[in-house]
């Protein structure tokens, strides 16, 4: 039973999308012959590859595996194809978006591949969170880190922590002695924010709106590094999480003040894929290495 199959492909298209309906608008196919196939390929089988729940299709523990052996199975017919077109086999390539506040992850991810995947090379791509979503959603990233409670529906979410929001602001600013402040501190407060593609800055806005907080926007910037020194200069804030802060903010009395907001208490950072199971091994791989970078506690501590 190849991939070619239509059963597969349509089997393995419900399992991305999750519901039979949304598998036939992708596939240009009416509903019934989505469900026709899919159930020609459990007969096929002698197995139930879907639990019929309220929210669509979900997998059952044989669909799960049947999932793995179908994508495997393609994986290494592509690979076949590769080494009979060139020759021999192309240098294995795990493609990562990282966000510019999580750059010190880099020799954790490194170091994780190397154990996990020896002779992969790693290419990194430093983005804001919308890009990263949108690279990992085109294909043009196997795996992406995400700041932020929307990821959009292009993509699907495989691990996730949650980072504070913190009021950042140079030694001789007004607050630089307070250990914490509350939304209403930040009412007409000059501020430098990341521009609307990071996450970090979407929740910043979203926070002030819940809060009716109007703040005093005397500086955007494209990189958060930027925002940090700009603000600095100016003798204004920005927000930002802990791990995006410079090395030497201490000896800089560079300071770091807790929010007291429910949303900015609880920012999630995300490891993200595209959300089509068929994708190549790297995708599954970048998954993996994610997952267990996100989740382990020595990344939890640090994050």
């Amino acid at each position: 039973m190849s991939w070619a199959s239509p059963s597969v492909r349509y089997f393995v298209e419900v399992a991305a999308q999750g519901s039979i309906r949304a598998a036939a608008e992708s596939l240009l196919v009416a509903p019934s012959a989505v469900s026709r196939q899919v159930r020609l390929l459990e007969k096929d089988l002698g197995v139930r590859l879907f639990d019929r729940v309220a929210s669509g299709m979900r997998l059952t523990e044989a669909g799960t595996i049947a999932l793995e052996h179908f994508v495997a199975s393609a994986d290494r017919d592509e690979a076949l194809r590769g080494r009979l077109r060139g020759g021999t086999a192309a240098v294995p390539t795990l493609r990562v978006g990282l966000l510019e506040g999580l750059v010190g992850l880099a020799s954790a991810l490194t170091a994780r591949l190397d154990r996990r995947s020896p002779g992969t090379r790693l290419d990194l791509l430093m983005l804001p969170s919308q890009q990263v979503i949108e690279h990992v959603a085109g294909g043009e990233l196997d795996v992406g880190f995400s700041s932020g409670r929307h990821v959009g529906k292009h993509v699907r979410v495989v691990a996730t922590t949650a980072l504070p929001v913190h009021l950042v602001v140079g030694p001789d600013h007004a607050l630089a002695e307070r250990e914490s402040v509350t939304m209403a501190d930040l009412a007409g407060l000059p501020v430098v924010l990341p521009d609307a593609t990071f996450g970090i800055r979407s929740e910043v806005d979203r926070a002030c709106h819940e809060h009716h907080v109007a703040v005093d926007l005397v500086g955007e910037t494209n990189t958060l590094t930027l925002a940090l020194e700009l603000a600095v200069a100016r003798g204004a804030a920005t927000l930002l999480t802990l791990p995006a802060l410079p090395r030497d903010a201490d000896r800089r009395g560079i300071t770091a003040i807790l929010i007291k907001d429910r949303r900015l208490a609880s920012v999630p950072l995300s490891v993200v894929v595209a959300h089509d199971p068929r994708r190549a091994a790297a995708d599954r791989l970048g998954a993996e290495l994610g997952k267990d970078m996100l989740l382990s506690p020595s990344v939890r501590a640090w994050t």
